[in-house]
């Protein structure tokens, strides 16, 4: 007997029933494939932008320490000449892929205008160099042009708002120079950024060379040399590569470590690691974005289990309506059921027939469901975001993107499928036990 060619024709004769099982498994389907779709999508584009931001995927920084300094004294954190190269020679050899390379001076400090007082991270940058950061700033007020200024400061919105200070008014930046010795700098602000995200603050730019000039670091030196990576999800990976190499050079801060004790907030511990101890040359540390901003694989996690959520409510409706559903078509078939067993079908080929029913219905909508919801998403990635809007941070190059993994749409496509089979299999049981004579008379 062909169960299969049984099992459509009978779909069929029943066109308007299996159209609206089919509609209600695509409706789940598309939800779900969907949601995960525009999230993640999302989610990487943010990441995307933050990382450009913060500049980068994976972070390499070194430190030393004087030989007249002892293991509770500060650090210098920079690398010279000599570790750049090393640096760099160390990414080639692990075949680290990467699209676009960073390297800043970087200091913290007190920024202060009228009486205010704001804590912030300041990058010295290159800025004709740094097109990425060029793509990722968008200007409220003032230009890349006013930029060029020696003393220039290009402020984020919240930082701005938090000092209450405009474009062209003096700020002071009270730091610390490469020796521990505290100084303070006026600047201009010449610039002042949309926040584009939660994590906008974090960071303000000023000129390479001059905060260098401040710093009194020595010349060709950086503090950060970060990777950005052709594939952003082998970021963790890479990390582990380059901090393994690095320990077998010399002394390295343990990202583990780091995790253990600071698991909200990694990096930070990894600089601390970078401070702590005595020992000769250059002690390397290094992070990924995930471990300076911990907060988007929290959100990611959150989505990824409310769809999870949503996928079960939406399957345990559906496959609610199905169970109905057979248990209708078993009782209407009665007399069919009755003729076959008579006609010496066996029972395990009925109960395979109404179950190859069950996953024609599934498998059909659930590749009518995906189906729409790649459409619907494709059609979304076609229209045009505005730069200020507060969604442009979850697009890229101001369009939404959809982004699906394979083994996920997979997986659910086997779960779909799975408790199809398991709704139905009850209903395909009785119909297999059923009694021939007993099932033509009640058919009848």
């Amino acid at each position: 007997m062909n169960i299969l060619k049984i099992a459509f024709r009978n779909l069929n004769r029943q066109k308007r029933r299996s159209i609206l099982l089919v509609f209600a498994i695509a409706f789940a389907f598309f939800v779900v494939i969907f949601m995960d779709g525009m999230t993640s999508g999302a989610l990487n584009s943010m990441a995307g932008e933050i990382s450009k931001i913060v500049g980068g995927h994976v972070y390499i920084i070194g430190s030393k320490k004087a030989a007249d300094k002892n293991a509770d004294d500060s650090a210098q954190v920079y690398m010279n000449a000599e570790d750049i190269a090393l640096v760099e020679k160390t990414v080639k050899e692990l075949g680290i892929d990467t699209v676009y390379i960073i390297k800043r001076s970087r200091s913290s400090g007190k920024l202060i205008f009228e009486g205010k007082e704001v804590t912030s991270q300041i990058d010295g940058c290159k800025f004709d160099e740094e097109k990425i950061l060029h793509d990722s700033i968008l200007f409220k007020e003032g230009s890349w042009e006013a930029m060029k200024k020696e003393n220039a400061i290009l402020l984020s919105e919240s930082i701005a708002q938090s000092l209450n200070v405009g474009l062209h008014d003096i700020v002071l930046l009270e730091t610390k120079t490469s020796k521990g010795q505290l100084t303070v700098i006026e600047l201009q602000v010449e610039g002042i950024a949309v926040n584009r995200s939660p994590f906008g603050g974090i960071t303000n730019y000023i000129n390479f060379d001059y905060l260098q000039k401040v710093t009194e670091l020595e010349k060709g030196s950086i503090e950060v040399y970060s990777l950005f990576l052709k594939n952003p999800d082998m970021q963790e990976a890479y990390a582990q590569m380059l901090e393994k190499k690095f320990g077998e050079i010399g002394p390295t801060a343990s990202r583990a470590l780091a995790r253990q004790i600071s698991p909200s907030q990694p990096a930070n511990n990894v600089l601390k690691q970078l401070e702590e101890g005595k020992w000769k040359g250059t002690k390397f540390g290094v992070a990924t974005f995930y471990d300076f901003a911990p907060q988007m694989v929290t959100l990611m996690n959150t989505l990824n289990g409310i769809s999870f959520g949503v996928l079960v409510v939406l399957l345990v409706i559906t496959m609610i309506g199905i169970s109905n559903t057979f248990k209708i078509i078993v009782h209407e078939r009665r007399g069919e059921v009755g003729t076959m067993r008579s006609c010496g079908i066996m029972r395990r080929h009925v109960r395979h027939l109404f179950l190859a029913e069950a996953s024609f219905l599934s498998l059909f909508g659930a590749v009518c469901g995906f189906v729409l919801a790649v459409i619907a998403m494709q059609v979304i990635s076609f229209i045009p975001i505005a730069s200020d809007s507060p969604f442009s941070v979850f697009t890229k190059n101001g369009y939404f993107t959809w982004n699906l993994s394979v083994l996920l749409v997979l997986l659910k496509f086997a779960i779909m499928l799975g408790l199809t089979l398991l709704t139905v299999r009850g209903s395909a049981s009785r119909a297999a036990n059923m009694i021939p004579a007993e099932a033509l008379r009640s058919g009848k």
